[in-house]
């Protein structure tokens, strides 16, 4: 049997090459966890021991690192060293940490997407808004942000209040006013 590794192989190991900067390293109440910043390849590498357990992205907005800290969060370290560490405030860490052990797949990715989540007003209402403007307008513009929500919760389901819809109807006001004169 030939035992040879291929480079193809060896470019997919996940063999540790200590060469990033210790982030955050054992303790009393961290006796086996690990993590090292890999700065030339913008990565963070996870030890559980001396064993290499994961390697996740470096940056905060990716939903690798998030579930990082909510792991170690969930594994009972110290959420002063987890501050430090990642930068990240104890309730957000609480947070990804309830999501990841709720196990409601949609609480998890809604936990995730952060402060955007909640958010009513999503990208196919704000052009039905738009397509439906120029029809609405035209009855003049008094009341249009009622008819517009009585229409928004028919067609989809969703009720908006009036300071949703304010910021939209403003600029699309804005727009007509210019297009006039």
């Amino acid at each position: 049997m030939n035992f040879e590794r291929t480079p193809a192989a060896a470019e997919l190991s996940l063999e540790p090459v200590l060469t990033g900067q210790l982030l955050l390293g054992t303790d009393k109440r961290n006796p086996l966890f690990t993590i090292y910043l890999d700065e030339a390849e913008k990565r963070l590498l996870v030890y559980y021991g001396l064993e290499l357990l994961e390697v996740v992205s470096a940056q905060p907005q990716d939903p690798n690192y998030k579930l990082l800290v909510g792991r170690l969060y969930n594994a009972g370290l110290s959420v002063k060293a987890l501050e430090a560490t990642f930068q990240v405030d104890r309730k957000t860490m609480r947070r990804w940490g309830q999501a990841l052990l709720s196990g409601d797949a949609k609480e998890l990715v809604r936990v995730l997407e952060g402060r955007q989540a909640a958010r009513k007003l999503t990208v196919e209402i704000q052009a039905y808004v738009r397509t439906r403007w120029p029809d609405l307008s035209a009855q003049g513009t008094y009341g249009i942000s009622g008819r517009l929500r009585q229409e928004i919760k028919r067609v989809f389901g969703v009720e908006l209040s009036a300071e949703a819809l304010r910021p939209l109807i403003g600029t699309l006001k804005k727009k007509a006013r210019q297009s006039r004169g």
